[in-house]
């Protein structure tokens, strides 16, 4: 996703359209599930500043959420007794 996301953005400046770091952090959040991210979300926008917030910062945060979500749905239920 943050590939394609990248070749887009880069394809606006060519044509003379740019963003600010801020509307791009923004742009990705808002296409996330809100099923799936929308905790991680509303953390990430309470938590950060999303002037300041890199591009690359995002990303990492994200992807360390996905694969906190992949080990969960892997780890078998236990049941109570």
């Amino acid at each position: 996703m943050f590939t394609r996301f990248s070749d887009i953005t880069n394809n606006l400046k060519s044509l003379d359209k740019t963003y600010t770091n801020e509307e791009l952090v923004r742009k990705i959040l808002e296409c996330l599930s809100k099923n799936k991210w929308g905790p991680k979300v509303t953390a990430i926008e309470e938590a950060q500043n999303l002037k300041t917030l890199a591009l690359n910062d995002l990303l990492e945060k994200l992807l360390t959420h996905k694969i906190h979500l992949e080990k969960i749905k892997k780890k078998p239920k236990q049941i109570r007794e």
